[in-house]
């Protein structure tokens, strides 16, 4: 028996509205050459026997809890799996993992955690580690793709 809550629309995700924005979408990411749009590794034809797998996810909110309780480190690693693993679902070898941190107001030792906690679980090339302020106001308009 589920528990009450435990469910995507309990939480406020709408996994129909997400189905409708990929469909929806689909026809013009795909005519850039991708292919598998909205799976969890965008696929592009390097040439007639190669595929370029890419991934890039969110940690959401969960940095918001870890901090609280000194566990920033644990963001960074959770990163790194989530799009390591969506790479590896389509049977590609990660090679790179390009993040990106943006905050309202940037604290050195919290981006420390999140980029060494994703370097412990990470055997691809780390890149990317250019922190972003955004102010408030902005924060609240932000727009975070989950497929690159």
């Amino acid at each position: 028996m589920a528990k009450e809550g435990r469910t995507y629309d309990a939480a406020g995700v709408s996994l129909a509205t997400a189905e409708a924005v990929v469909e929806r979408l689909r026809a013009a990411v795909e005519s850039t050459g991708a292919e598998s749009f909205g799976a969890f590794a965008a696929l592009h034809p390097l040439d007639d026997h190669r595929l370029l797998a890419a991934s890039t996810d969110s940690i959401g909110t969960k940095p918001m809890v870890a901090r609280r309780r000194g566990l920033l480190r644990n963001c960074g690693a959770d990163m790194a799996a989530h799009c390591i693993n969506d790479v590896m679902t389509c049977g590609a070898e990660p090679l790179i993992l390009l993040d990106y941190v943006a905050a309202s107001h940037v604290e050195l030792e919290e981006v420390a955690e999140l980029v060494e906690g994703a370097a412990e679980v990470c055997r691809a090339c780390l890149t990317g580690d250019y922190p972003t302020e955004v102010p408030e106001e902005a924060a609240k308009l932000r727009f975070e793709p989950t497929r690159a």
